[in-house]
């Protein structure tokens, strides 16, 4: 059966300590306060560490990562995988690269770093790596031959890796490529997806479909039914709500939007 997870935040705890909602796991993506939340959760339920930067960073940056720490978090909340974003962005390079780069001798300096840098956290973790899809659009540079299926496809071919799945990057991503998002998810290996992530994206005037982390929404729900008909991940997780400025700010962790999408969720999965 698969399991669900939800984003690490207070009303979540809450929730939990209530028995209002059900989730198997809490998901924790800051950096800055891990070790912290680790402490907080491993007695409430086991954890998915997603702290591990993106693959298409700079080799003075993957240096940099301290590997110790990373594998004791692991540990510490039980976590069976971590998952890398199969990103890479233009300030990641030391010259100048538009962002809507697919193909041509920088596409592929591009695609043979990310790989480099996955088959080398796979020898440093403890346990198995996922690569996650990206969203396109907003200031931060994505570079688009990054979200490209056939991108896609070949680093989890050439790394051998898992796929963690998510459907509001799959969506962004698909309207800035012209795509449709179900032609882009039967694109990719779905026998590969260990993981789905869930959250709302919206469509932002003048920019496009950006993953916005809010509410789910009806063909949110609708593209995760279809995608469970096609794909036997392990957990589907959550990701609404959350601590820091982020998450502060009106409609990002609202408790009763939160307990409405648990309680859908877990009716799906069940």
């Amino acid at each position: 059966m698969t399991q669900l997870g939800c984003n690490y935040s207070q009303p979540l705890l809450s929730f939990l300590a209530e028995g209002e909602v059900a989730v198997d796991w809490i998901k924790l993506s800051r950096e800055d306060t891990l070790l912290r939340e680790v402490a907080e959760c491993r007695s409430i339920r086991p954890a998915l560490v997603h702290t591990l930067r993106h693959a298409g960073m700079s080799p003075e940056a993957f240096s940099q990562i301290d590997w110790d720490e990373l594998n004791f978090a692991i540990a510490a909340c039980r976590s069976p995988h971590v998952a890398i974003h199969l990103q890479s962005m233009a300030a990641d390079w030391d010259f100048p690269v538009d962002p809507a780069v697919q193909d041509g001798t920088v596409a592929r300096r591009v695609l043979e770093r990310m790989i480099t840098h996955i088959l080398a956290a796979q020898e440093r973790l403890h346990v198995p790596l996922l690569l996650e899809n990206i969203p396109l659009g907003g200031s931060r540079g994505n570079l688009w031959i990054c979200a490209r299926p056939a991108t896609i496809c070949e680093a989890l071919a050439a790394t051998d890796t898992g796929l963690l799945l998510d459907t509001a990057h799959l969506r962004s991503a698909a309207w800035y490529l012209g795509m449709d998002p179900h032609a882009y998810a039967l694109a990719l290996p779905l026998e590969r997806v260990r993981e789905i992530h869930v959250t709302g994206p919206r469509l932002v005037p003048g920019e496009g479909l950006r993953d916005r982390h809010r509410e789910l929404l009806e063909e949110d729900y609708a593209l995760l039914a279809w995608l469970l008909e096609r794909t036997s991940p392990a957990m589907v997780t959550l990701e609404y709500g959350g601590t820091g400025p982020t998450f502060e700010r009106p409609g990002m962790t609202d408790p009763e939007a939160l307990r409405r999408q648990l309680h859908r969720l877990k009716g799906m999965l069940a």
